[in-house]
């Protein structure tokens, strides 16, 4: 099944938000997403989402990890 078939509009994985049904730029299917965070939309690819390429946010979440981690070890 083609990665563009298991995505739909409202879709939720982490703390991104699909915008809107897959669509086609050049060869390629893309997906518009809203991160939770509040940053402005971006694009990705509909496969490397499918695949768990994306680590469930626009890098907000791994942005928190680390400035978490490196407060942990000022202690």
């Amino acid at each position: 099944m083609a990665a563009k078939d298991l995505i739909y509009k409202g879709m939720v994985v982490g703390l991104l938000t699909v915008l809107e049904d897959p669509f086609k730029v050049g060869n390629r299917w893309m997906v518009n997403l809203q991160c939770s965070c509040g940053k402005p939309p971006f694009l990705r690819r509909a496969d490397y989402f499918i695949k768990g390429n994306n680590k469930s946010s626009c890098g907000c979440l791994r942005a928190k990890l680390i400035g978490a981690k490196i407060r942990e070890q000022r202690l």
